[in-house]
């Protein structure tokens, strides 16, 4: 079974990409149906892409990456 852990750190992107095979994305699926929080997650997790996809491209520098992906990760790990 996949854990929460696996989904958020090594599939959720390419889920969201379609870059899995039919096993993992039904196994992501499955999860999904399970899991509000893995849900949530997979849910902002599309609707940064699309924001990501609309805003001017800008550079960004490294410490303003990792804040953001602890951010996510706390959000995530921490849910209200």
């Amino acid at each position: 079974m996949l854990t929460c852990r696996e989904l958020v750190q090594t599939q959720a992107s390419d889920y969201i990409d379609k870059q899995l095979s039919f096993r993992k994305r039904a196994a992501i699926m499955i999860h999904l149906l399970m899991c509000g929080d893995c849900r949530l997650f997979v849910t902002q997790f599309r609707q940064l892409g699309r924001v990501i996809m609309n805003r001017p491209l800008a550079r960004v520098d490294e410490l303003t990456v990792k804040r953001v992906s602890e951010r996510l990760h706390f959000i995530h790990t921490h849910p209200e």
